[in-house]
């Protein structure tokens, strides 16, 4: 039955050949090519400089943005800046909610802590230094420290110490210390 099948198809081409002829039948490979290029390599052409376009546009509204920013001229106003960036004192409950947030985010549960302010000297910064014994898996503390950097720019991973109490426990128990910058407003 496929044999007659196909003879049957072989015989359809030839008669659809003979009617169009050999300028229909380069004609209808050229068409089928065109498709295939269209599909192949316009399309995802397309696509690129569409995702071009976009990041062109948003390079464009940042380069705006940059030039309507007054600039920085002396370094008296360049520390100024520098200084706007630390959170206000007041700031530390909201500092500390995002460590406790980054420790539930990351499966640890913070028990207890150190926490204690060091004055600043002379760089109007008040260091606010939090030492916290945590007790889990390796990843899991690398992932609260993760947090913890990308979620609070201001601060400081000043040591850590990892201690197993077995050699086959999956659960460590670390000595994080860190410091929280904070702008003294005084």
């Amino acid at each position: 039955m496929d044999h007659r099948l196909i003879a049957h198809l072989r015989w359809r081409a030839q008669a659809a050949m003979r009617t169009l002829g050999w300028p229909g039948v380069v004609g209808l490979g050229l068409l089928a090519f065109c498709l295939a290029f269209y599909w192949s390599a316009l399309l995802p052409a397309k696509a690129r400089l569409a995702e071009m376009q976009e990041q062109a546009g948003s390079l464009g509204a940042r380069l705006a943005h940059m030039k309507t920013q007054p600039q920085l001229a002396t370094p008296e106003t360049q520390l100024a800046a520098f200084y706007r960036i630390f959170p206000d004192f007041a700031a530390t409950p909201d500092l500390l909610e995002k460590l406790y947030g980054a420790a539930e985010a990351s499966g640890i549960v913070l028990e207890q802590g150190e926490y204690r302010v060091v004055p600043g000297k002379e760089d109007k910064l008040e260091r606010y230094q939090v030492t916290l014994p945590v007790r889990g898996t390796y990843p899991a503390v690398r992932k609260f420290l993760g947090h913890v950097l990308a979620d609070l720019p201001t601060a400081s991973l000043d040591s850590v110490s990892f201690q197993r109490q077995k050699v086959g426990d999956m659960t460590i128990e670390s000595q994080i210390k860190l410091t929280l910058y904070l702008g003294n407003n005084t």
